[in-house]
């Protein structure tokens, strides 16, 4: 936590430079112009948001062979046989594909799951320390 001495540092100033450096860089306003109980509310819901996603992509970060299905009538059960044909003829050359991409899905995830867990952890340090020093 940083401490302004009203003598030297006028914050009223200090919030007007911020400001005027977010808006420069195209920095939207609900990240810098919210009051600390906005703030808080508004990181926790995106908290809450990344927690989401990230139990939705570790259902789906493995890739999976789907199902070989023909809807034709009469011919679908040749146009089957045939892609079962073709996929085990070229299985070969993709599954490396596959288990690379399957690996960095896992490592992504991986790290997003530890960059959560490190932002809940300075949340709740964060609501801690303004919490007692209130």
């Amino acid at each position: 936590m940083i401490e302004i001495d009203p003598g030297i540092i006028d914050s009223d100033e200090l919030m007007r430079r911020v400001k005027t450096s977010a808006m420069k860089k195209q920095i939207p306003e609900k990240f810098f112009g919210l009051g600390s109980e906005d703030a808080c509310d508004y990181s926790e819901q995106i908290l809450a948001n990344i927690t989401g996603c990230l139990e939705k992509l570790k259902t789906s970060y493995a890739i999976v062979e789907r199902p070989i299905v023909s809807n034709r009538p009469v011919i679908g059960g040749l146009i089957v046989f045939i892609k079962k044909i073709y996929r085990k003829m070229t299985r070969w050359i993709f599954s490396s594909y596959y288990q690379q991409q399957t690996q960095i899905n896992e490592t992504i995830m991986q790290t997003l799951s530890g960059m959560l867990e490190l932002q809940e952890y300075m949340v709740t340090t964060y609501q801690k320390e303004s919490g007692e020093k209130k």
